[in-house]
């Protein structure tokens, strides 16, 4: 019996070691897991996995060539275990921009219409955690239409009616 306790106590102890967080690349928006084990109680870590996965933003980015080749900046999101409950860094700022369905719309037809160098400001507006929360509300606000504009005529009315929400200094400084 003692040796049964002392095994579940062992195991135990491993999976309480255990360790998962998630970053965003604040150049292209994709999302790294990452899951760590580490001898429980400390930060040593004896073996880990990362894994990427797509965000609606990064597919948008890829598509558009708005990222280009590039080594990824991480910016840590949350995280928890190992005595951790709950962690996060400044990568969670981003975390509604990066997995927003109407980011990637939004930067489809401002790089369609307005250049690559607008959208480009646009990303890096989306993917400093300084501004993300808060470009991210101005495009949900301003509602673009998930299907796309069908021409410049009908982009400029909406622009027209809602450049002034997007063209807000607190973002544009």
């Amino acid at each position: 019996m003692t040796g049964a306790l002392l095994a579940v106590a062992l195991v135990g102890l491993v999976l309480f070691g255990m360790f998962c967080s998630n970053s965003y690349c604040t150049i292209c928006g994709v999302e790294q897991g990452t899951l760590e084990w580490q001898i429980p109680f400390t930060r040593i870590t004896y073996w880990q996995n990362n894994s990427l996965r797509d965000t609606p933003m990064s597919r948008a980015l890829n598509h558009l060539a708005l990222a280009g080749s590039h080594d990824h900046h991480w910016l840590a999101a949350t995280g928890g275990g190992n005595g951790i409950t709950c962690a996060l860094g400044p990568g969670h700022h981003v975390m509604s921009a990066v997995h927003s369905a109407q980011v990637p719309a939004f930067l489809q037809a401002i790089e369609h219409y307005q250049g690559h160098e607008k959208a480009q400001a646009w990303v890096q507006r989306l993917l400093d955690p300084r501004t993300s929360d808060h470009a991210g509300s101005l495009i949900s606000m301003s509602g673009p239409p998930s299907a796309g504009f069908a021409s410049q005529q009908e982009f400029d009315r909406w622009w027209k009616e809602h450049h002034e929400i997007l063209e807000d200094p607190a973002l544009l400084r």
